[in-house]
């Protein structure tokens, strides 16, 4: 398992996994109370019915009676409709509030998980938070609604069989009160085993639904390079992998069930003799050997009950501290600051000093960075693969906090300035755009916090440059966008993602390699558009086109962690080092073509 999820439930101790539990049962204690008061009235309204039966058997074996069968009959009636009446409401009770608990236990996990960082996310497995927000809540679900009340049914009861045991025979009752310790013993001691096999199944099963989410969005990747063979493979080996925890688990309960078998007919046996035995010397009547033995059934197979009942319960609970675990993690504190710049919205002006920063468990991605960014600017940021580019962009938005120097918003340190207002002013583009299973209006009016009106959205379409293509769908703006956007292309994604940064009206607007999939004709149409429309805007803009960077009023160049250049294109172009060097490829790439393209047409 990943860090982010890492399953702690055996160093968890039951008492606080029990405490946890009924914690959740906090709010709905009285109408859980009453369905379980429901539940066991019927189990005492089921032993009164044998009771009744064994009664009604000795007055009609009695030549001296005279059995009124009418007023028995109606008796068992009675009994049977109360019986019947008590397990419907109880078990319906219990089920409302199992559902009710699911119900606030997912908008508690999903919201949580909305609210946590993104080094949580970063270090977490997305096929692990789907099981622990589906099937790890769903066993919560049983715990209460069957689970628990199963166990407090089983233990009454014991209890109330016993006592009527007691009043026909104390002696029945004595041998009926051998096995119930040693059978639970033996699921005490199967619990043990079950516990850990059974979470080890479940990270298993974790595996898998996040190997099958992978897979489903990488589709076109698997296509693309014919990897269905190695795809299958690998997921055949997660679901050996399954299978042999699964066959644990089902091993340690097969032993479980088979020692109580045996254990649960030898009781039956010997009571079945024992009690015979008393019957035919005189000691007891016919209908209390009948009604005893149906008490004795009504006390050693609940207890082989009791005994499952634990182990699912155990289950329950390993499958609930996992979505604890996540629940109990401390959130974001989107609103921790003491300090926002003076003017709202900011200036935008940005000061990087001295900053160094390292992911959690790794080296330095940033070294001692420092530049000034004015308000109002246009900043390209270039740099090789890997040299700290996004991570600029993320420490900006806080989803990080630098580890050494100081970043400054208007002056103020970014550290005292609350992440919810920096996240409000600042609109980021995404190298890799995501878009919902929504409409196209609903994509981009995502990241606005008001209403908006058709021509807002068509406006910032129209910046973006999307505008005349979404006009050719047949809905229009009211296209349905397929999951992750995969009816439009690469460009149109990355486009309406643009309009929705800019329908937010920020006053920092961050791209990060945002135009990738556009080409060069529709970038500058959509630059000398930004540059109509966003004059006073601070823009930072993370590219790997020499020529997107041109005009911009500064150029910051990454190597290796490092800020290695800064200045103007006209500056760095003169200057020798690794801008002029990347100007150098990208004109003898564009000459190589254009000689291509003569040579074709002379052809």
């Amino acid at each position: 398992m990943s860090q982010g999820t890492e399953s702690v439930t055996n160093q968890t101790p039951i008492s606080k996994q029990l405490r946890d539990m009924f914690l959740l049962l906090k709010p709905h204690r009285l109408q859980y109370v009453f369905a379980l008061f429901l539940r066991l009235m019927a189990n005492v309204f089921y032993t009164a019915l044998v009771l009744i039966i064994g009664k009604f058997v000795d007055t009609l074996m009695s030549p001296a009676e005279n059995p009124q069968t009418h007023f028995f009959v109606l008796k068992l009636i009675a009994v049977i409709t109360l019986q019947m009446l008590c397990t419907y409401y109880g078990m319906t009770q219990g089920a409302v509030v199992g559902e009710k608990i699911d119900r606030s236990l997912r908008n508690l996990f999903f919201d949580r998980t909305q609210r946590l960082s993104m080094a949580f996310h970063a270090e977490s497995n997305t096929g692990d938070l789907i099981q622990r927000a589906t099937s790890d809540i769903d066993e919560g679900r049983r715990f209460f609604a069957d689970h628990l009340t199963g166990i407090a049914r089983v233990v009454f009861q014991y209890t109330t069989n016993i006592y009527a045991l007691w009043r026909i025979n104390p002696t029945i009752a004595l041998i009926s009160l051998i096995v119930g310790p040693i059978i639970l013993w033996f699921a005490i001691f199967t619990l043990k085993k079950v516990n850990w096999v059974y979470e080890e199944y479940q990270n298993r099963e974790a595996l898998i639904t996040s190997d099958v989410q992978e897979n489903l969005t990488g589709i076109r990747v698997i296509k693309a390079f014919n990897r269905q063979e190695y795809e299958y493979a690998k997921f055949r080996g997660l679901l050996e992998d399954k299978y042999k925890s699964g066959y644990g688990v089902v091993i340690a309960e097969t032993v479980f069930w088979g020692g109580t078998d045996v254990l649960c007919s030898i009781q039956i046996l010997v009571s079945l003799i024992f009690g015979g035995t008393l019957a035919i010397r005189g000691e007891i009547s016919v209908g209390d050997f009948i009604a005893a033995m149906a008490c004795v059934n009504l006390i050693v197979w609940p207890i082989r009950t009791m005994g499952q009942l634990i182990v699912r319960a155990s289950r329950a609970m390993v499958s609930m501290q996992r979505v604890i675990t996540v629940i109990e993690k401390t959130e974001e504190p989107l609103d921790e600051g003491d300090l926002v710049p003076p003017s709202t919205p900011p200036l935008g002006k940005i000061e990087f000093q001295n900053v160094t920063f390292a992911y959690p468990g790794n080296e330095p991605i940033l070294k001692n960075i420092t530049f000034t960014v004015e308000a109002g600017q246009t900043v390209g940021i270039l740099g090789l693969t890997g040299s700290g580019k996004t991570t600029l962009f993320n420490l900006l938005l806080r989803y990080y906090d630098c580890q050494e120097g100081q970043i400054r918003l208007d002056g103020v340190d970014l550290a005292r300035i609350p992440r919810s207002y920096l996240r409000r002013e600042i609109a980021v583009v995404d190298q890799e755009p995501f878009l919902f299973g929504r409409t196209i209006t609903e994509n981009i009016a995502l990241g606005t916090e008001r209403p908006v009106d058709r021509e807002e959205i068509e406006a910032a379409a129209q910046i973006a440059a999307v505008h005349d293509a979404v006009s050719e769908f047949e809905n229009g703006y009211e296209t349905m966008v397929g999951e992750r956007g995969v009816t439009l292309s690469g460009g149109q994604k990355q486009r309406l993602t643009i309009a929705r940064a800019l329908l937010r009206d920020p006053q920092i607007i961050l791209f990060d390699d945002a135009t990738s999939a556009i080409d060069a004709t529709t970038e500058n149409r959509i630059n000398e558009a930004l540059a109509r429309s966003t004059k006073k805007k601070t823009i930072l803009s993370v590219t790997h086109r020499v020529q997107s960077v041109f005009s911009a009023d500064l150029i910051l160049v990454m190597k290796n962690g490092r800020l290695i250049q800064q200045g103007t294109h006209q500056t760095l172009a003169r200057t020798p080092g690794l801008y002029q060097d990347m100007v150098n490829i990208q004109a003898q790439i564009e000459n190589e073509l254009a000689d291509e393209l003569t040579r074709e047409r002379q052809e």
